[in-house]
This record gives structure tokens, sequence and C-alpha cells, in this order.
């Protein structure tokens, strides 16, 4: 071959482009396994392995830092592959030498453990002397690149070991239960003479078991020579058998931690799982659903959190991983369901932190008109005047919608999207719906919700790392306590005797989707918060999915199998500053007056709760001879103290046979107004809701008034529009516009509203 200037040049370049990537390489890659599929390994808080998966070519080949790798499998390996690993540069020539004189009468092996980590990182054919040959050169390449320790550790982690398991690392976990870390100086021994015949010495036949113990007592020899301090030691059996089948605990939760995990990582996961609340949580569910069989249940989803930072503690996704006929690798811990009543403890604590209600503060549920709609309760009844602790805990629905009426931007609609649930299509398009639970929602979603509650109002994504990350202020401290005693207030479903003697509280709320598709419970206990959910993945309905027919037992049931494994529990709610007790009227939730009969404490918030006075008892003079209320004309009169209450909610009390003190009519002569009568309140149409009619169709309008007033007068604008009985509508023929609707009442009373109307096309 002539060599040309041109040519010279060219080689010249070539090498220099050839060095300058060989430096490229070295700066940026981490060490020769870069690239490398690896199995990734996720623990439980306290170190039990969850989960061990395959590599991308299913091998099970875990990476592990040399460093964590017991001395004894570097010292084993090293004795046993290449004792003079760290003073050749990547071949050794004596061994070399002798291998090529030992080839007419047999083979001798001379591969280093650098040559070696070539042929595994290239995949090499190296039986053949241009194999040989370029196995020499990659192993010189390494040696030039990398450290010793990289190499030796590239090594111990690529090294095959049986079946379809390569690396010290994953051999010691599947064959002795083990991390590489915890590894003696036997099971060390044990698995460095696997190689290089690793699927026979791993086998179980006779020949296969002799052969290992024969390599094993050589190596072992060779070590104590090492060590004279053990010269008494007997080489000792170490069965070589898996310990059992790899764990596969928890596996919606390593499904999850998976796919937040980049796959590139090769660090071990260790997350904030409990085995032992995982193995109760499980082990609840798959008894509870085979006891419920009978009556359609067949799956159910749970999340159990840490309540202080939010962490997965015990995660199901489904009542079986395993079970196709329940979709059940399916995890409903993710899925958007329908909460239902659910979702009412934040409407009312939004409520409290906006001074609209306090605990005691008592609402109507009494029939409301929304155009078309009215809205029910979930029994089909109305019960009147309740408290507001008394209308959560009962899921009343028109209360609900009351409370929420009041909320100005930002309402509960925006609430829930400021606050990460999603809800992408228009204000109007949803409605009522997030007041009354029909929207989606999912169960870690809504368990972030409940953890606020017990956290300050603080509010932070469930997660499974132990680094907790910092939370959004949602609702005020005080406004969280309150909410939780309230729920609180309710009896323990499923308690039995010993519940009572439990050192903690629980407080909860049931919620049952439209269609009875979901049935819900969530709730905290002790530092736990648990949210529960029963039904089909394929979204069919069961009259049976009642949430507190079916998904409180189970929610408490799980309490238990808790409890059971953790004795410590105790109730952790601790008042804020800022709240106290006072004393309200329990009849009207308001500061009483002096004639107020009896009194209830209830937690206020100074400067926030709402301060009126009773204005349901009054003190009414009456006429000594008729019972008449008196206005004055008669001389011979005494005082009485009567409940004077919307004529709605009356109607409704009447109607459900409830006894009440209602103020008799006035006696004759009298006409004046009563100095202490409410006016009226425009119930229909509900304020700040634009009504979109079709042509024709009429509008309700219904105003509450009181127990005194016997009409009540209607204009729009100034158009009158007719005359209505307190509580009964009087239907308007609607058309588009933006209207001043007034209504006043026969003893004087007066109230009005800014009514909205668009056409539908």
């Amino acid at each position: 071959m002539t060599w040309t200037p041109a040519r010279v040049r060219f080689t010249r370049l070539a090498a220099i482009l050839g060095c300058l990537l060989l430096l490229l390489e070295i700066v940026t890659r981490n060490g020769p396994t870069t690239g490398v599929s690896y199995s990734r390994a996720i623990y439980d808080r306290h170190g039990a392995l969850l989960r061990l998966t395959l590599s991308v070519d299913e091998k099970y080949r875990k990476f592990t830092k040399l460093k964590n790798i017991s001395p004894f499998v570097q010292e084993a390996i090293l004795i046993r592959e290449d004792r003079f690993f760290y003073f050749h540069p990547g071949v050794n020539p004596v061994a070399l030498f002798k291998a090529i004189v030992s080839l007419p009468g047999g083979r001798r092996g001379a591969s280093t453990i650098t040559m070696q980590t070539a042929r595994l990182l290239y995949h090499l054919e190296t039986r053949t002397i241009p194999g040989k040959l370029f196995q020499i050169l990659c192993a010189f390449y390494l040696e030039f690149a990398y450290s010793k320790e990289q190499i030796l550790e590239a090594y111990l982690n690529l090294i095959p070991l049986g079946q379809n398991i390569e690396g010290v690392s994953a051999a010691s976990l599947i064959y002795f239960g083990k991390p590489a870390s915890d590894l003696g100086a036997m099971e060390a021994i044990t698995l460095c003479v696997i190689p290089p015949r690793p699927t026979f010495r791993t086998g179980s036949s006779p020949e296969a078991q002799a052969d290992m113990q024969r390599f094993r007592e050589i190596l072992f020899n060779s070590w104590k020579n090492h060590h004279p301090e053990h010269a008494n030691l007997t080489v000792a059996h170490v069965p070589l058998v898996a310990s059992g089948p790899l764990p596969f605990k928890a596996p919606h939760f390593t499904e999850m931690v998976l796919r937040n995990t980049d796959n590139a990582d090769r660090n071990d996961i260790h997350t904030t799982l409990d085995s032992r609340l995982q193995a109760a949580l499980e082990r609840t569910i798959r008894g509870y659903v085979k006891s419920k069989g009978s009556i359609g249940v067949q799956n159910a989803s749970a999340i159990l959190l840490r309540t202080s930072d939010t962490r997965i503690l015990a995660y199901a996704g489904s009542a079986d991983f395993l079970d196709e006929k329940i979709a059940g690798q399916v995890d409903g811990t993710l899925a958007r369901r329908s909460p239902g009543s659910a979702l009412k403890p934040l409407l009312y604590a939004l409520a409290i932190d906006r001074g609209l209600i306090h605990q005691r503060s008592v609402l109507r549920d009494a029939p409301i008109q929304f155009s078309t709609y009215t809205p029910e309760n979930f029994e089909g009844e109305f019960l009147g005047p309740l408290s507001a602790q008394s209308a959560l805990v009962l899921s009343r629905n028109v209360p609900a919608i009351t409370i929420a009426a009041k909320l100005k931007r930002p309402d509960f609609t925006d609430f829930l999207k400021d606050n990460g649930v999603a809800m992408p299509r228009t204000r109007e398009y949803y409605g009522l719906a997030p007041i009354l639970g029909g929207i989606e929602i999912s169960m870690q979603e809504l368990a972030g919700f409940y953890a606020a509650l017990a956290r300050d109002g603080v509010l932070s994504s469930p997660g499974y790392l132990p680094e907790a990350p910092r939370g959004k202020s949602v609702f005020s401290p005080q406004a969280a306590f309150m909410t939780l005693e309230m729920l609180g207030a309710q009896q323990e479903e499923e308690r039995g005797e010993d519940w009572i003697k439990r050192p903690f509280k629980t407080y909860w709320k049931t919620g049952t989707s439209a269609g009875f598709r979901d049935a819900w419970t969530a709730g905290i206990f002790g530092p736990y918060t648990l949210v529960v959910w029963i039904g089909n993945f394929d979204g069919s309905s069961n009259p049976a999915f009642v949430g507190k027919e079916v998904a409180a037992p189970l929610f408490f049931q799980i309490i238990s199998a808790i409890a059971s494994e953790d004795r410590n529990i105790h109730d952790e709610t601790v008042q804020p500053a800022g709240i106290h007790r006072i004393e309200v009227c329990p009849v009207s939730g308001k500061m009483p007056r002096h004639f107020c009969p009896t009194r209830v404490q209830a937690w206020f918030i100074p400067g926030k709760s709402p301060i009126d006075t009773c204005d349901v008892h009054r003190e009414i003079v009456v006429e000594a001879d008729s019972g008449l209320r008196s206005c004055g004309k008669s001389s011979n009169v005494r005082k009485e103290v009567f409940e004077v209450w919307p004529s709605d909610v009356e109607k409704v009390l009447r109607t459900s046979g409830l006894p009440t003190r209602s103020p008799p009519r006035f006696a004759p002569g009298c006409e004046e107004r009563d100095a202490q009568a409410e006016p009226p309140s425009i119930t229909l149409p509900v304020r700040g809701v634009t009504y979109n009619t079709s042509e024709n169709e009429e509008l309700p309008l219904s105003a509450t008034a009181d127990a005194s007033a016997t009409q009540i007068f209607w204009f729009l604008d100034d158009t009158f529009l007719g005359a209505s009985k307190p509580g009964e509508p009087l239907y308007w023929k609607s058309r588009p516009g933006k209207f001043k609707l007034r209504v006043v009442d026969s003893i004087g009373g007066s109230d009005q509203t800014e009514l909205k109307v668009t056409r539908s096309e």
C-alpha cells in the first residue's frame, strides 16, 4: 500500500475523530452499563420488597452500586475469576500465553473480568480467534474508558447466575431473599461458582448438585488461604434454590409507581407503603366482597393515607388484581367517578370560611324549584329546619343548594377547579352537579381533600415517596376543624361494643351516585385518612350500591383491621386557636334572646361566624280572655313565647306532623303590622342563576313570608303579575331579558331580585 499525503491526512483525521468520539463517550456515559435495561425493585417503608420487575429483555437484572455489594462477593469473585484484576491492563498476558500453549491439548481459561465484561456488554462471540481478538480490543477500551471499580461493578451486575437471573443483586434477592449487601461468606462463594455454567450448576439434578459442591469446596479452600483466622471453618451447605416466589405485593400500587417513574432510573424505589397495613386492607376487602356477593357486590377499592403528610400507606385498586371477570387490573383509585354526597363536607367547610354558617346554623330543608327541576333528597322527603351539622350528616340536598347559592365567586365550582378537579366544560354545563356530587373525581383526589380537613386546611396530593410535597391552604384551620367536628357527630356504623372503648373518634361521610353506580365512604380516624368505593368498573348500577348501606360497613371493617395492626391509634384532632364554644338557640341556631327556652353549645369563629339573634322565638302579647294576639286595645293581656317560621318551613313542619307553637291570629280590629315580622324572601327564581327557557315555558315564582302574612303580590319591573299564597308558586310566561322582580306581602314587607332569562335555540 502506498501512503499518499492525502491518505495520511485522512488517517490522521479519522484517528482524531475517533479519539474525540471516545472522549465524548467517556464524558457523557455514567458507566459501562449505561443503556442496559435493568429490573426495578420497589420496597415498602420498612424495606420489605414489594416487587422486582423484569428488564426489557425479560431478565431479572438489578443494578446495584459496588459499595452496596458484600465485600465477600467482591473477594470471592476475584479469587475465582481474576486474581490480578487490579494489576493488568484488561488482559492477563501470562494467562493468555498459557491458554495459547494449551490449545493443542485442550482449553484453558484466559478471560479476565474485564474481557468477560466486554463479552457481556457487547454480546460478543468469542469462540473464534477473530472474536477473541475483538474481545481483547474491547477490554483495552474498557480499561482506558473506565476505572477498575466501574468495570467490576458492571461485571457483578451482568454476570449470568442461572435461569433468567443476571447480576449478584437479583440473584441474592431471588435465591436468598436478602439484598446483596447482606450476603455472608458461604452465600457469596456459592454465587461465585455458578459461572461459567450457570444453567447446569443451578439445576436440580444430582450431577449438577455434585458439580456445584465440588467447585464450591475448591473456592472455599482458596478463600480460607486468604483468611487464616478461619482455617478451622468447614464448607457449609447452602441450598441454591429460590427462597419462594418473588413478591408481587400491592400490584395496583406498584403499577402506579412504575408508571410515574423514569424507566431509565436504576435506583431502587423506596415507598411509603406499609406491607402490614396493605395485607390487612386487601384481606378485609376480599372477605367483605365475598360476604356481600349475594346482593351483587363484586368489586371494591380503597386507599389509606397517613394524614399528616398524605403519604400512601395501603392501596387496593380492586378486590382482586387477577380476576378478569371484574376487570381486576383496573385501578379504581385513579378512576373518575361520581362521589354523591361525599363532596358536601368541602362545601360546608367553604361556607364556614366565608362566614355563612356555623355548626348550629339552621338551614331550610323545604321544596325548591329551578325552572322545570325540583331537587329532592335521597329519601324523597323534606325535614324542615335543620342545623348545619344535621344537614351535612344526613346529606340533605336542598340545604346544600341554599348554601352554595350564597357563595360568590369563587363559588364551589371554582373551588373544585382551582384545586385540581378536572371540570373541562363551562359553568353552565355543570349547573348544580358539583353541589350534588354529580361531577367526577378520583378516590385519590377525594382522599387529599378529606386529609386537608385534618391538616389545618392544607391540601396536598397523595404520594408514595417519603418526601412530602408542600401543600396549599384551601380552608382555614378553624373551618377545617369545625367541619370535622360536624362529621364526628354521627354514630359509627357497625361499631359493636369494642368500638366504644377505642381511644379515637371517626369523622366520616358517605356518598351515593345518581343511578346507584357508586357507593362511597370517606373519613379520618387517628392518624389515617381512608376512602372506600364499591361499584362496577363498567358503570353498571345496582340498587344495593348505597354509601351508608354497603360502603360504610366496609369502611369500618377496614378501620378495625388497621386498628388490630396499629394498637397505638389515638385521636389526633387538635382545636386550633381562634375558635370558641358559645351558646346558641338550638331552634334557630342564632344568638339566644332571654326568652329562648333552651340553649346548646356550638363552635364559633369570632369575626367570621354569623352573629344574628334568634328570630324564631318571639315574645307576643295575647289577650287573656280570647288567646288572640293583642294590639293594645285590651288591658287584660299576657306575654307568651311562640315559634314563628317562614311559610315554607311551617308547611313542611305541618306536613311532617312535627309540633310547633305558632302564634295566634290577631284579635278583631288589629290591622297594624307585627313589629317583629320577617319580610318576605324570594326563593324562586334562585338568585344569581340565569334561566334558559324555551318559547311559552312558564317559570315558577315563589317566596316565603312571615306567619302573619296571608298573601304575596308580584311585580315584574313596574308590571303587576298577580298574587299567590306564601310558599306557593305563581307561574309567569317567560320571555328573554333582564328584569327587576319585586314581591310585597299582605302586611307590608317586601323583597326584590334580578331575573335573567335567555331563550333556548
